[in-house]
């Protein structure tokens, strides 16, 4: 955080999976109830939750502190009833989901991410409705996708092509897979494809083949 203070950021971006475990019953008690930020404003720094909100207090912190727009990703437990088909059989869902925090710790975004993989299957759902998530700053409007989000039209071309955001903050969990899905020359190329901005944050375990962030 020094190191933000000292070059003066208004905004970061956290990896995808950074503060998460990797089986659904592990993951679980790692995972927070995410509020509809729609509703009441909700300052988790200046209201915390104790333990039921930890990571969302540490992380609306970081922004209040630093007075710098942060976007995270980390795991959602939202509850559902039976009558939702696509509702697990625990009548928990497990979302994959961005939160975004403003220079005052104000907790403004969310977003479940949509598109999941056959490995995150296991322990991510998949919405039952796609969210476009959309926040303004001083110097842009912005909306936050998750990682392989950005390979579909759901939600990404729609908030480029349909909605009109020309700034992308993704977290993300990127596996080089050469010689078209290298992270830096693909988010790069899908910048000046569509003449939009892109802060892609990666997972960086460079002996798994994870790595390559940037701002595009």
């Amino acid at each position: 955080m020094q190191t933000v203070t000292k070059n003066k950021a208004k905004n970061i971006v956290f990896s995808e999976y950074g503060v998460l475990g990797w089986t659904r019953h592990k993951l679980a008690p790692f995972l927070e109830y995410i509020p509809d930020p729609a509703g009441s404003p909700w300052n988790p720094c200046d209201n915390p939750n104790g333990s039921v909100s930890a990571v969302q207090t540490l992380l609306s912190c970081i922004a209040k502190n630093n007075s710098i727009y942060v976007v995270a990703n980390i795991g959602s437990q939202q509850h559902c009833v039976s009558t939702d088909k696509s509702c697990p059989s625990d009548h928990v869902y497990q979302f994959n989901t961005n939160v975004v925090y403003d220079p005052r710790g104000i907790f403004i975004a969310r977003y479940f991410k949509c598109n999941l993989d056959s490995e995150e299957m296991q322990y991510f759902d998949r919405p039952p409705v796609v969210n476009h998530t959309i926040f303004d700053t001083p110097f842009g409007r912005f909306a936050t996708v998750c990682s392989n989000d950005i390979l579909y039209k759901e939600p990404t071309l729609t908030l480029v092509k349909t909605m009109n955001i020309t700034n992308l903050a993704m977290p993300a969990a990127w596996k080089e897979e050469l010689p078209l899905m290298s992270a830096i020359e693909f988010h790069s190329a899908f910048a000046e494809g569509l003449l939009i901005n892109v802060l892609a944050a990666n997972l960086h375990v460079v002996d798994l083949g994870y790595y390559g962030s940037g701002l595009y």
